[in-house]
Parts: structure tokens; sequence; C-alpha cells
């Protein structure tokens, strides 16, 4: 170890400095594996702090809630199985409260944005692709492309204790296992500020935060 040639303790900053690298290039390797873990600890507590948002609260306003919806027998609490066919069944929900005189089905237009009518979209988010693939859920009479939205009572609106049913249309969206997450907004999140936004979810149990995504597993099924 290099000698230090100071008689002054603390009044020389050059060697203070030279102090502090000597102490350390001689400090016990578990000991510097220990204050490496404490220092990266206080890093992952800090991230919260930072304006990270991967747990933050959606800022929009919760004006529904659902639950799963009742289907046919071979639906699992109403969610759906993948095959390779074009038409599964991928998921039924039952509105069960809502603070609005009516739930309409937005025509993804745009011109519908704001109100009361709610844009379906569902997004598979286990293929692995950069981008998850994601698809407007539309009625029949808005001219669905790959997902299609039907009603229990063709009326135009959900009513409460209603199920609605989400379908693949013309398209193999989920020909296995997968998980899918559904939002149901009142408005485009590119263009319209998160606070401004409406949405209906499944009913808040009181745990964590409040999302605006419901997500859920869809199994295998028999082609």
């Amino acid at each position: 170890m290099d000698s230090l040639m100071c008689s002054e303790p603390n009044k020389d900053q050059a060697c203070d400095e030279r102090r502090r690298e000597v102490h350390a290039q001689n400090l016990p390797l578990h000991t510097m594996v220990r204050c490496v873990g404490l220092l990266l600890t206080a890093l992952l507590l800090l991230v919260p702090l930072s304006g990270c948002t991967l747990y933050s609260e959606f800022k929009g306003t919760q004006v529904a809630s659902f639950e799963l919806g009742e289907g046919p027998e071979y639906l699992d609490r109403g969610i759906g199985k993948g095959t390779e066919a074009t038409d599964d069944r991928l998921l039924s929900i039952k509105l069960i409260d809502s603070t609005l005189d009516s739930v309409e089905f937005n025509d993804w237009s745009g011109n519908q944005d704001g109100a009361n009518a709610f844009r379906f979209e569902i997004t598979i988010t286990d293929t692995g692709e950069a981008e998850a693939p994601s698809y407007a859920c539309v009625l029949a009479t808005q001219g669905p492309d790959a997902c299609l939205l039907a009603e229990s009572v063709e009326d135009g609106v959900w009513m409460l204790d209603e199920s609605i049913h989400l379908y693949e249309h013309d398209t193999d969206i989920c020909s296995a296992s997968c998980r899918l997450t559904l939002t149901v907004l009142n408005a485009d999140l590119e263009t319209t500020a998160e606070e401004d936004v409406n949405f209906i979810s499944d009913e808040y149990d009181g745990n964590g935060p409040i999302t605006h995504t419901y997500n859920v597993i869809l199994g295998q099924g028999e082609d």
C-alpha cells in the first residue's frame, strides 16, 4: 500500500481524497458486495419517487362496473377458449352498476367520444411482439373488423344485468391459450387527457390502484 505523507490530517483536500481511495481499495470483498446491495436497494426505493407510473392509479373516472357474464356451457365463468377458428367467443361480461343514464357502444369514428358511448378494445399481451396487437370491438351494425360485439338484447344500449359478448370476426385473434386485456373507455387516450376519460371496468375491491384495464387468461379449446 502506498504510504500517505500527510502531517496535518483534514487540512489538505488532496490528501483526504487519497485516503478515501486507499480505503476503498482495501475494503474486504464481502463489505463491497454488501455496499453494492444497499446502493441498489436505495435506488429501487427511489424509483416510485422519480415519476414512474407503472403502478400508478388511472386518472380517469370509473362510471360503471361489470363482472364476468353468462355464456354458453363451454365458457368458464364467461371466459372463452382460444382455437384456430375465426369466430371464437372470447369473453362475456355483465353490467352490474352504472352512474349513467345509459351505456352505449362507440363506433370508433371519433364523433361519439366524450359522451356515454364507450370504445371496447381487446389487446393480446403475450404474443412476444414488440407492440401487442389490439382490436376494436363494435356491433354488427357498425361494420366490425376483427372483433364483433354482440348484445343479448339488440337495442344499442348496455342495460344493467345484461351480458354482452366479444367474438372473433373472420380473424384468429387467439388460437390457443392467451392473455387478454379489455379496456372500455369513452374516448381515445391518444387524443384525450387521461383525467377527462370515463371508463368501465370490473368492480374495485379496495386493493391496489384503480385501473381501467381488465385482464383474463383464455384457455386452449378444441378446434
